[in-house]
């Protein structure tokens, strides 16, 4: 899919110090900022904030077709330094096609909540320890595309904190909402030799390194309760993004992706790792009708949860055309399963294939239900086992034959993304933010 830039891509760039607004660490632009947003949007432009920080006592309240931009030439800081503050858009007014491009963002969430916020994009910003549930936060919306991002959390504004679930995303009801290309969570050695850690990236990373690295954990900031919480998702495509959480069982953590009432959702080309082994962490797929493609990532140490379970918000019990298609599942924590809680639920068209599982051997890595289960559909075929053998708990005693899936070996062939799969090689960038 290729994402057309909204209003605010189209809009002239002006600088908002023409509006009043320079930069101060003491005292609150906030209000200043507000009445430049104002101007900008019946000047019908959008705003370049110079490099320097700006203290935030208030929301900012973005405008239709308004985009916010960092300097060109160093970092332009938003910080409110007391309780967390929000850039909020299409909640007292309407906010569609606005833009959030480049900014550091400390202690402030990104909300659009109440009114409907479309064409929204939110690119190539920093955004850390915000004392909020969620960083980035859009519901009913259509079209938002959060691209570019490097989103960190610290422990004291971690998941068993005060702050609520302490997500990096959440959205309910949207569709089309492209989430790419973003860095979500701490970074580590396994992290850091990631192909999906593009140099670009990294060098992004590095600069920030080198000026907020005594301020912020960029190494180990990835205290999480869920990297994406996505509900009632139409049209959802998550790509070629890094997610490293904490697996320290002394925090509150639930998945690294939690997908729950979908219609139509790929992903694909991501690295997964840090999330808890157990129930409590990897993908969770719940109750879709489909299809969801799940192509072309690197699970290193996570697994691939599915279930059906009993209608909690309107969600439909049902599993459709889940394909699980050219991934690669390393460590023994990477494995496959389906539970159904319901007593009427059913799983149609269910298919684990062509994917690669590098393991010690000490898991089941596929758990499946057997023929007793009602409607289910399942396909297990041509996967790797680099151990030389298929460890699984499936409930009948023939594990690979049950192939009544509806799917096609051309169907699921077409279904794979052309998003390569994430490897591990060399390392991209140090605690330090030395680039090789």
């Amino acid at each position: 899919m290729v994402v057309s830039p909204g209003e605010a891509g189209n809009r002239r760039i002006v600088a908002i110090s023409d509006y009043g607004v320079v930069p101060s660490a003491r005292s609150d632009r906030a209000r200043a900022i507000n009445t430049a947003i104002e101007k900008a949007s019946r000047d019908g432009v959008s705003l370049r904030f110079a490099a320097g920080d700006y203290r935030i006592d208030g929301d900012v309240h973005l405008r239709d077709g308004v985009g916010l931009y960092g300097a060109e030439d160093g970092h332009s800081r938003l910080i409110a330094p007391g309780s967390a503050r929000r850039i909020v858009a299409g909640e007292d007014s309407s906010a569609t096609n606005a833009a959030i491009d480049g900014l550091v963002l400390d202690n402030i969430s990104i909300h659009a909540l109440r009114t409907p916020a479309d064409g929204l994009q939110i690119t190539n910003n920093l955004i850390t320890d915000v004392k909020d549930d969620q960083q980035i936060h859009v519901n009913q919306s259509r079209g938002v595309y959060v691209a570019g991002n490097v989103l960190i959390r610290n422990d004291v504004n971690s998941g068993n904190s005060e702050y609520g679930d302490n997500d990096a995303i959440g959205s309910w009801k949207s569709s089309g909402m492209v989430i790419a290309d973003n860095v979500i969570g701490g970074l580590t050695a396994d992290v850091a030799r990631s192909s999906a850690l593009t140099d670009d990236m990294a060098a992004r990373i590095s600069g920030y390194m080198s000026t907020y690295g005594d301020e912020y954990d960029f190494w180990d900031g990835g205290f999480y309760s869920k990297g994406l919480d996505m509900s009632s998702a139409t049209d959802f495509q998550i790509l070629r993004n890094v997610f490293h959480g904490n697996p320290d069982p002394n925090y509150t953590v639930d998945h690294v992706v939690y997908l729950k009432g979908y219609e139509r959702v790929t992903v694909a080309g991501n690295y997964f790792s840090g999330w808890p082994t157990d129930s409590r962490g990897g993908l969770k797929i719940r109750n879709g009708r489909g299809p969801i493609v799940v192509s072309n990532n690197y699970f290193d140490d996570v697994p691939v949860l599915t279930y059906i379970l009993g209608n909690h918000v309107s969600e439909y019990e049902e599993l459709r055309d889940t394909i699980i298609v050219d991934n690669t599942f390393d460590g023994d924590g990477a494995m496959v399963s389906f539970w159904n809680k319901t007593d009427r639920g059913r799983a149609e068209n269910f298919a684990v294939y062509r994917n690669t599982f590098d393991t010690n051997g000490n898991r089941d890595l596929l758990i499946l239900p057997g023929p007793a289960e009602r409607g289910t559909e399942f396909l297990v075929a041509e996967n790797t086992f680099e151990d030389g053998r298929l460890t699984a708990r499936i409930d009948d005693d023939n594990h690979v034959t049950r192939n009544t899936s509806s799917s096609t070996r051309a169907e699921l062939d077409r279904a794979s993304s052309d998003i390569a799969t994430p490897t591990v090689g060399t390392p991209k960038i140090d605690r330090r933010g030395n680039l090789p």
